[in-house]
């Protein structure tokens, strides 16, 4: 998950991680607000690793005991906190969490997270797209949210795909709409590319054809003498974390779950998840299902030459492929303030269409 305020690197604060802000109203009021809501616990937090355990526990297929303004909270149009996560394991080993929501018979839209993301990602979209119609699958992938978080890995985006490829099997699924962010377009790319009949349409929001050179990625992992960098950190500084999540979105109780999920994933995982995205890109000539790629100018992490060049190369497909420039927006295009109900039309149209 990347800051949508820089202009080409992560977020620095003081050796580790200064901020580039839009403007100072966000600089000011949007981090003592976010401090505020941390002293007062104003916020429901996500499990701890402890309790995300025990609750896994309950077996693969299964929803978990909720309250009932938690079971309410799950199915209402908006932001989704608590929703009615679900189990599997997968013939991959990995035990990977996942929510549903919408008409288990209508047609599947998966989507696919980003970089130490959550279903909290989609929490304002999945709700939209499945009072639209359609059934909603939302996995947290490997290292993420509450799936398993093996020390040893891999966490390559063939990895993420094959447990992804694995899930849709368990769940019936032979065909979806995938969308997808950052990572997530990574590894839909991938299945796209390597089990074409599992994929109806793609929709990539920040993305690129390859993360290979990319200077962000390797500011992020190996520093640059003053913020050490993922790979030699020992423990990540709540300055950092506390950058990492900021954002425009409209809700601060959204800005809270998405720190207290970055905070509780282990070093090694953060580690092991952004090493994994520098492997072997997928082969974009063999994607032939319709493409829409979602971009944001002022995406931190991939520049307008990374879109052209995902464009170029999935155009030696025969598939129509659509490209949408958001003025102004960041990576993290799909949850700034007031986007997700704009990129929920765009998904929608999209695959109504495809």
């Amino acid at each position: 998950m990347i800051d949508y305020e820089t202009g080409g690197r992560p977020p620095r604060r003081h050796a580790s991680a200064r901020k580039t802000v839009a403007s100072t109203c966000m600089l000011v009021l949007v981090p003592l607000l976010l401090l505020s809501l941390l002293a007062l616990g104003a916020c429901s937090a996500l499990e701890d690793t402890t309790a995300q355990q025990e609750a896994q526990a309950n077996g693969a297929g299964q929803q978990q005991p909720q309250s009932t303004d938690e079971t309410e909270a799950s199915t209402a149009v908006g932001i989704t906190y608590t929703p009615d996560y679900r189990y599997a394991d997968l013939d991959t080993g990995i035990r990977i969490a996942y929510v549903e929501l919408g008409d288990p018979s209508a047609p599947p839209v998966l989507f696919l997270h980003g970089a130490t993301d959550s279903y909290l990602s989609w929490s304002q979209i999945a709700p939209r797209v499945a009072d639209a119609g359609y059934h909603v699958i939302v996995p947290e992938l490997r290292g993420h949210g509450r799936s398993d978080k093996p020390e040893a890995g891999p966490y390559t985006v063939e990895s993420h795909s094959a447990d992804i490829d694995a899930l849709l099997a368990q769940l019936d699924v032979e065909q979806a709409h995938v969308v997808g962010h950052s990572l997530g377009t990574f590894v839909a790319q991938s299945l796209a590319a390597e089990r074409p009949d599992r994929v109806k349409s793609l929709t990539l929001i920040g993305s690129a054809a390859t993360v290979e050179g990319n200077p962000t990625l390797d500011w992020l992992l190996n520093g640059d003498g003053e913020w050490p960098g993922i790979n030699n950190e020992q423990e990540l500084s709540d300055e950092f974390l506390v950058d990492w999540t900021l954002s425009t979105n409209g809700d601060p109780a959204f800005i809270e779950a998405t720190y207290q999920h970055a905070k509780a994933l282990p070093v090694y995982v953060w580690r092991n998840i952004f090493n994994g995205l520098d492997g072997p890109a997928a082969d974009l000539s063999k994607i032939a299902v319709p493409t829409q790629v979602i971009w944001g100018t002022e995406d931190g992490f991939f520049s307008r030459d990374d879109e052209d060049a995902l464009i170029s190369g999935l155009g030696t497909n025969p598939a129509e492929v659509e490209f949408i420039e958001k003025p102004g927006a960041g990576h993290n295009t799909h949850w700034e303030e007031h986007a997700d109900e704009e990129i929920s039309a765009d998904i929608l149209r999209f695959i109504d269409g495809a």
